[in-house]
């Protein structure tokens, strides 16, 4: 028992330590009908972003309106060449089985943040850009607020 204790300790302190190194942090807004399976979230990443290996956090702001425990989500990025995108789906679980949100949250509005495990090399940031759209099988998602990326160089 003291050895899962120390592990998830470790494993906190690491989480924790990586957030001095947030490198970009930005939110978009979706429509106020809510996340239109045509609209498609784009983050610029800045040109002078190190070059290195990062970690990318999302965060997903959403109402109590919302119908679904999670949402299925593509990111895509160029970072190793701007001219070859890479795409990942991901799915975000936002409430446990009997349907209590997952996120913090007052007044009805959530915000329910998920480190993404996968680890990438940025060797190019000149006109780097990820983009992230929902692939849920509704056209419209109401209830979805904003979208969040934040990407965290790992120390080496």
């Amino acid at each position: 028992m003291k050895i899962n204790s120390y592990i998830i300790l470790l494993f906190t302190l690491s989480l924790a330590s990586c957030q001095c190194n947030t490198k970009y942090h930005s939110y978009c807004s979706t429509s106020t009908g809510g996340w239109h399976k045509g609209d498609t979230l784009s983050y610029e990443i800045p040109s002078n972003l190190e070059k290195g290996e990062y970690i990318i956090e999302v965060g997903i702001r959403h109402s109590g309106i919302y119908k679904y425990k999670n949402i299925w989500i593509e990111v895509a990025n160029n970072f190793t060449d701007s001219k070859k995108i890479k795409c990942d789906s991901i799915q975000l679980i936002l409430a446990d089985k009997e349907g209590n949100w997952l996120g913090k949250g007052i007044s009805g509005l959530y915000q329910k943040d998920s480190l993404l495990t996968k680890k990438f090399t940025v060797t190019n940031s000149n006109k780097a850009k990820i983009s992230v759209r929902h692939i849920m099988r509704d056209k419209n998602l109401p209830g979805i607020r904003d979208f969040g990326i934040k990407l965290i160089k790992v120390s080496n």
